[in-house]
């Protein structure tokens, strides 16, 4: 269902600074995020969807990704 009402645009500015840096390759503001904007440059050039549809995509893996990690990780500890 998230996947079928996702967004194909950023929503916030931030967004659009990500996007643009994927699109057109560049640094984001400090900090940078080097990792993301990978991700993100990645996303634009493999996935076959419109770039601000990628860059909604990524952000959703990778939110399941760290979402799953943090599940493992309090079943290790058993909570």
């Amino acid at each position: 269902v998230y996947i079928l009402t996702i967004s194909p645009f950023p929503q916030s500015p931030d967004g659009f600074e990500m996007l643009h840096a994927a699109i057109h390759g560049g640094v984001l503001h400090p900090s940078g995020m080097p990792l993301q904007t990978w991700l993100n440059r990645a996303a634009v050039n493999v996935l076959p969807f419109e770039p601000g549809l990628s860059l909604s995509l990524i952000s959703a893996l990778s939110s399941a990704v760290a979402l799953f990690f943090l599940a493992l990780g309090l079943r290790r500890l058993q909570v």
